[in-house]
């Protein structure tokens, strides 16, 4: 009799404490970001238009160790410290090759809470400036055209808060007006 109690005293726990998908989310860290373009391609001058062009910027994680579950609502860990968007090549009048362009820079973002990409268009330091988390997905955008169709590529610098830089280069394109 002891026995089966015993057993159903442990089967009660096992189940009790089993970890599932729907019920348990785990924390996740950032390990390395992907930039690439998107966005309207213009057959006929073989260019992206800059009003339409899109940075996006994806995230790759990776699921920490843990013990037990963690609250609701875990999400990547950490918080945005710095983004910088350098254009390679000269921009415009007001950006030479190797210049930081982030005040021409708006975006949007994956929200954790919504689990939807913002529907606003931020300026990109107006979003650094709030400190915010770290976050899988960022659209970027251009707001000032270039001073002619010509080659383009940028390099994306991410920190977060935990000293974690992670830089990437877009492919090149050509921009238009």
């Amino acid at each position: 009799m002891k026995l089966i109690l015993v057993l159903t005293i442990v089967m009660i726990l096992m189940v009790s404490c089993r970890k599932t998908e729907n019920n348990c989310l785990w924390a996740i860290e950032t390990s390395g970001i992907d930039a690439r373009i998107g966005g309207y391609y213009n057959h006929t001058s073989n260019s992206f238009p800059y009003d339409s062009l899109q940075i996006h910027l994806e995230f790759t994680t990776k699921y920490l160790p843990h013990d037990k579950c963690n609250e609701p609502y875990d999400s990547i860990l950490g918080k945005i410290k710095e983004i910088y968007v350098i254009t390679k090549n000269l921009y415009n009048a007001n950006y030479n090759s190797n210049d930081t362009i982030n005040n021409i820079i708006k975006i949007r973002y994956y929200n954790s809470i919504t689990n939807s990409l913002t529907s606003d268009f931020t300026p990109l330091n107006n979003f650094i400036q709030n400190n915010p988390n770290s976050t899988y997905y960022i659209q970027m955008f251009l707001s000032e055209p270039p001073s002619e169709i010509s080659s383009q590529s940028f390099i994306i610098t991410y920190k977060e808060d935990n000293g974690k830089i992670y830089i990437d280069s877009t492919d090149t394109m050509i921009i238009s007006y």
